[in-house]
């Protein structure tokens, strides 16, 4: 009955309000008024970085993604900014100034491997955004701040290299199995067991129990994701990864971060208009808060170091 009618309250920056299962997100007035103007900017690289605790955010997210980084190196793990966290990369060398959170993509054996990894660190640990349905992506936290994260996303290998139009076959298998979980009658209350039927739904309606390429490569059903057009790629496209900037250091990116960052966005260079946190807690930052994303910051720089 509450996704029927009632409103959800989240730390990220829209109340969610269910009317008769229509979910409707409604933007908080405290983040709308932190809606900066950038119109009169010509070029998107010029726009100053963010400041205030935004900016503090940020360099918490930069310390935090040192540490996961030094963290796949001496695991041999594979990952790349994506989304939001390449676009910064490429349009801005270093977070979008509005931008609050990270995001990477990895192949799903080394996700799979990250996440019991992860489990043996004494700094870092994984917890699962899901809807018991058709979403259970992990988030990186460090436990001096759990406020502070890494969404990091599973990309999987199909069975053989596709064209065009088998591409546009896959994506909408994939949408129409997405949909089918979000609309079942069912949910599944632990992460773990909803990560095992996902698995299974992929190896077994998509892949289809064949053996994997590396020719193509696809996201995971398990972040749905569902505005966007296209959700296959040929894997040279993403793979071998490459470095780029992002504020103060390299971190890996994809081979054609272009491409990537076209199929996502499209013109991706172009100001938009929404210009806001778009998952930001700012507003019920306390003292206790803002002391732990400051040591973050601190033991971020001597990971650096």
């Amino acid at each position: 009955m509450a996704k029927l009618f009632g409103c959800e309250v989240s730390n990220g920056s829209h109340y969610k309000v269910y009317l008769f299962g229509f979910k409707l997100n409604i933007l908080k007035p405290s983040i709308r008024n932190m809606s900066i103007d950038y119109s009169l900017y010509k070029n998107a690289a010029d726009i100053p970085p963010a400041d205030g605790m935004l900016r503090e955010i940020q360099l918490a997210e930069l310390s935090l993604l040192k540490i996961f980084d030094c963290f796949c190196r001496q695991k041999n793990l594979t990952y790349w900014l994506d989304f939001g966290t390449l676009l910064g990369a490429v349009r801005h060398k270093g977070f979008i100034p509005w931008d609050d959170d990270l995001d990477i993509g990895m192949p799903r054996e080394d996700y799979e491997k990250m996440i019991c990894e992860i489990e043996k660190d004494c700094r870092l640990y994984c917890e699962f955004e899901f809807n018991g349905r058709n979403k259970c992506c992990a988030k990186v936290k460090h436990i001096l701040s759990n406020n502070i994260f890494i969404d990091v996303f599973p990309y999987d290998f199909y069975n053989k290299a596709t064209d065009e139009q088998e591409k546009k076959k896959l994506h909408k298998k994939i949408t129409w199995i997405i949909n089918r979980l979000k609309y079942t009658p069912f949910s599944i209350k632990n992460p773990s067991r909803l990560r095992r039927k996902l698995t299974k739904i992929t190896n077994e309606e998509i892949l289809q129990n064949k053996p994997k390429t590396g020719d193509t490569i696809f996201w995971g059903i398990d972040f749905p994701h569902e505005r966007w057009k296209n959700r296959v790629y040929d894997t040279e496209k993403i793979l071998p990864v490459k470095r780029i900037q992002f504020e103060d250091a390299e971190f890996p990116c994809p081979a054609n971060p272009d491409f990537v960052l076209w199929n996502i966005y499209g013109a991706y260079m172009e100001i938009p208009k929404n210009t806001y946190p778009k998952h930001s807690y700012i507003p019920e930052i306390d003292a206790d808060k803002h002391r732990r994303i400051k040591e973050l910051i601190k033991a971020g720089e001597k990971c650096a170091e």
